[in-house]
């Protein structure tokens, strides 16, 4: 009986070391539902000395950043593939560095408790640098971008995340009033020939080609530019019309800052 009691306990043991690591790879994050993530590790092995401050005051105001650790494919046809921290310990600081532009408690104010990092992002086979959800609090984001991007991207999207929380038809309305009445947004972002996302002060009206498709794209656009060139001003005084569209977006995202 002892014996049979021994083999027991011995079994039970084999069946969690076995098992375990599964339960890890087929866990679902309940707050959002997304599989196969996990929080970041805060610290000095992954976050810069000069970065772990940032990253706790944001936790302590409910604003984590988690990581994919296994082939996520959720709804939507969204996918995004595993990252290895190691590979991207620079980005991620550098993310923290650019979150750093915002008050801790302004995520709080739009919705966005999780950025999810994960890496070849997805939506219908195409790559995007980030998707969006305030229904779940989220923002998965792709930290394989390169580092001339990823600043204004993460920007972009943050946009996107403020302008999900609420409805703003009259800001809409005041903002297209900027544009020439004969222009007309393309429509659509994924089926346009403007794709180039480069800075440009030659636009008249528009920051970047890519901000023509939509005017979510557009103020996306506006935003990233105001929160990643040091020399705005300057550097689109030819162009009187970016300069009233920066004056709203700012103005409006201050607001929303107060809040």
């Amino acid at each position: 009986m002892y014996i049979f009691s021994k083999l027991i306990n011995l079994c039970f043991i084999l069946i969690i070391i076995i098992f375990c690591p599964i339960v890890k790879a087929f866990s679902v994050f309940q707050p959002n539902q997304l599989p196969f993530i996990e929080y970041l590790s805060i610290n000095e092995d992954v976050i810069k000395k000069e970065n772990i401050n940032t990253a706790l005051k944001l936790q302590e105001n409910r604003f984590y950043i988690l990581h994919s650790y296994k082939k996520m494919k959720i709804k939507n046809n969204i996918e995004c593939d595993e990252i290895i921290i190691e590979n991207y310990i620079d980005n991620i600081n550098y993310l923290i560095i650019e979150l750093k532009k915002y008050d801790t408690s302004f995520f709080k104010n739009i919705n966005f408790n999780y950025l999810v990092l994960c890496q070849n992002l997805k939506i219908n086979n195409n790559l995007t640098a980030g998707i969006p959800s305030n229904n779940v609090a989220t923002l998965i984001f792709d930290i394989s971008l390169s580092k001339d991007v990823l600043g204004r991207a993460l920007h972009h999207e943050i946009f996107h995340m403020i302008k999900q929380d609420k409805n703003y038809e009259e800001f809409n309305y005041k903002y297209n009033k900027i544009n020439d009445k004969e222009f007309k947004y393309n429509g659509c972002t994924l089926c346009s020939e403007s794709i180039d996302i480069t800075f440009k002060n030659n636009i008249d009206g528009f920051v970047t080609e890519y901000s023509k498709n939509t005017i979510e794209e557009d103020q996306a656009e506006v935003f990233a530019a105001i929160m990643s060139i040091e020399n705005f001003d300057m550097f689109y005084l030819n162009n009187k019309k970016v300069l009233l569209k920066k004056e709203l977006i700012f103005d409006f995202f201050n607001n929303i800052n107060k809040e």
